[in-house]
């Protein structure tokens, strides 16, 4: 099983690093995590990065992790991204029904550029949902969506509009703004 490099505090070198964010992971410790990751062959961030782990008021996981490998968004053995099968096989054994996941991080571009990917993955009924955006940041400010997946808001817009009786059409606007 792969050992956490756990570190009191994270210094990330933005040029040729990358950061991933997850949790609140519920109910497992930090050796139950990287057991659940080695079992389905899915990573957060390799071996050999530099972690930080943190406990909200609740008793609930945060981990931060920088490395030249770290891409935020879930990693295969081979180091490219881990197929959505694979994922959601990972996800299912380490949420609860109801429970939702938040990974985020950047790495650089090599141009000068990052890439910022925000998640969100749901488990309902034994499926996991995701919501997926991933963004080029350019160094001037200025973004180009790389990739939208919006299954959790769908099933939150859903819900929302079944609760009032059909009267919401969209909650897009208030949730996110973008930079000219």
């Amino acid at each position: 099983m792969a050992q956490l490099n756990i570190m009191p505090d994270l210094d990330l070198d933005y040029d040729n690093e990358g950061y991933v964010r997850m949790g609140p992971i519920r109910g497992v410790c930090t050796d139950g995590l990287m057991q659940k990751m080695d079992t389905h062959g899915v990573y957060a961030f390799p071996e050999g990065a530099e972690v930080l782990t943190e406990r909200d008021t609740n008793g609930d996981l945060f981990i931060t992790a920088i490395d030249e490998e770290v891409h935020g968004y879930f990693m295969a053995e081979d180091s490219n991204e881990a197929p959505t099968s694979d994922s959601d096989d990972f996800l299912l054994a380490l949420l609860d029904e109801g429970d939702v996941i938040s990974v985020e991080g950047t790495y650089p571009n090599g141009t000068g550029g990052l890439i910022k990917t925000t998640s969100r993955f749901l488990r309902c009924d034994d499926v996991i949902y995701r919501d997926i955006e991933r963004v080029l940041v350019e160094p001037c400010g200025s973004t180009t969506e790389i990739l939208l997946i919006t299954e959790v808001s769908e099933l939150e817009l859903a819900a929302q509009s079944a609760k009032s009786g059909g009267n919401v059409v969209s909650l897009c606007c208030f949730r996110r703004t973008k930079a000219a």
